[in-house]
């Protein structure tokens, strides 16, 4: 146990194995941010692709009551022709 305990500190001590660790651990640490990161954004993805979908559906069903373009427009803020091609 003894000659562990002074290897260890030996690595400790050495430039070599500490700056392979801490670049190790910066690997690490970067990894995990950007898997966060990329987590976060398909999550904000996802949901504005929900909301968009919403848009339409609504959209859709307000065509189908026949209801004024220029209504549909400003509750669903989705642009005229893009209302006119959800009739087909």
């Amino acid at each position: 146990m003894k000659n562990f305990k002074e290897e260890v500190i030996k690595a400790n001590n050495d430039e070599f194995v500490v700056d392979w660790i801490s670049r190790e651990e910066e690997q690490k640490q970067y990894e995990e941010v950007m898997y966060e990161k990329g987590f976060n954004q398909g999550l904000s993805e996802g949901k504005l692709e929900g909301i968009e979908q919403n848009k339409i559906d609504v959209a859709k069903e307000m065509l189908e009551l026949n209801m004024d373009l220029d209504v549909i427009s400003k509750v669903t803020k989705l642009a005229k022709n893009e209302i006119e091609s959800l009739r087909n």
